[in-house]
């Protein structure tokens, strides 16, 4: 069974767009899409943003460009605000105390700083417990991302071995990693679904969670092999699965646009059932589960050329590969290898830009750019 996204909304419901063209209102599936994300915002949305800022202004957490000073930048892009208000339904009460917890959560973890401070050796080894991307991006430009649970099994033990705040660190580096770099590279790239590219506004992740055998999580997809499972694994990996989706829930909010859930076993509802409380409900309604061919469906949203082969499409890559990154990545990296990082891609205008090495003491410059 597929879960579908409504595709059709009502001229009243929260998918009915105002045309930036036109004044009209209109639609269509783009705009259903991307409804709710800059420059894909309804009238009534721009206010409830203006409204948000004043209320983060007032409450101290926002600080917009001084119009007095050439060349200053507000303390956070609209691309930012919006995350959270959407992730909250653009209730600025809730939105405003999310956003305020975050705040106090990234000074406290000194978030900026474990991803300036990781190793690149470091952050590689990281990524053996978590999503992979695969250098390339669905139709619309954002990047895939994979994940089979088969290389976690054997690591169970040293992933336990690592201490919660060693395990929170690393975590809160890769999501810096894709915040601060892989988000930023691929606003810049063209795409089928965006000639010109959308800049950082509307690129949120799309991952595969291929499950042969085993369960997925929702952020951190999971594909392994039904012979020697069992339900036990996943409770062993059950406060991996809560650790993370905690982070995205609370600290990254509307990072993740569908989840594609393959070759799920018998024991996936029971498997579901263990983890499904972890994850808020607007997350859970981004799951997608497919049958044992999955092609179909995913290639609705990601080219054949993009997705890997092992899913119908006829890309040459697995899951220890590093990132193969396409033609316009590598064109605006101006490298054919991904380079691990920490690195911060800033952009100089709609389609440029460079990757730099983390600087913590710049990190108030480059987190604050302008949308472009």
């Amino acid at each position: 069974m597929v879960r579908r996204r409504r595709h059709s909304p009502s001229r009243n419901s929260v998918w009915s767009i105002t045309s930036a063209m036109s004044g009209e209102d209109s639609y269509n599936e783009l705009d259903v899409e991307l409804c709710g994300q800059y420059g894909h915002l309804t009238s009534s949305q721009k206010e409830t943003l203006s409204s948000f800022k004043e209320r983060l202004h007032k409450d101290g957490y926002y600080r917009p460009a001084d119009p007095t000073v050439d060349g200053t930048t507000p303390s956070h892009d609209d691309v930012t605000l919006l995350r959270f208000l959407r992730g909250k339904a653009f209730d600025i009460p809730k939105a405003a105390a999310q956003f305020a917890q975050t705040e106090e959560w990234r000074k406290t973890k000194k978030a900026t700083e474990s991803y300036a401070s990781i190793k690149p050796e470091e952050l590689s080894d990281t990524r053996r417990f978590f999503p992979r991307w695969t250098g390339h991006r669905d139709k619309h430009g954002r990047p895939l991302y994979v994940w089979r649970l088969s290389t976690v099994g054997p690591l169970v033990k040293e992933l336990n071995a690592l201490s919660p705040q060693d395990r929170e660190r690393r975590m809160i580096a890769l999501y810096e990693n894709l915040r601060l770099f892989t988000m930023r590279l691929c606003s810049c790239a063209k795409s089928e679904g965006f000639p010109t590219p959308i800049g950082s506004t509307t690129v949120r992740s799309c991952f595969i969670a291929n499950c042969r055998g085993l369960m997925f999580h929702l952020l951190l997809q999971n594909i392994i092999d039904l012979e020697g499972v069992s339900l036990g694994l996943i409770w062993s990996l059950r406060s991996h699965f809560q650790a993370s989706a905690g982070l995205a829930s609370t600290a990254y909010p509307e990072f993740l646009s569908r989840v594609f859930v393959v070759n799920a076993p018998g024991f996936f509802p029971t498997a579901w059932s263990y983890v499904k409380g972890f994850f808020d409900e607007g997350t859970q309604r981004k799951v997608f589960i497919l049958g044992i061919n999955p092609a179909p469906e995913i290639l609705k949203f990601v080219n054949a050329a993009d997705l890997p082969k092992v899913y119908g499409g006829e890309l040459e890559w697995s899951l220890m590969d590093p990132p193969k990154l396409d033609d316009e990545l590598r064109a605006l990296l101006k490298r054919d290898e991904f380079p691990e990082g920490p690195n911060v891609f800033v952009s100089d205008t709609a389609t440029s830009g460079a990757m730099i090495p983390f600087d913590v003491n710049k990190a108030s410059v480059l987190e604050a750019q302008n949308i472009y």
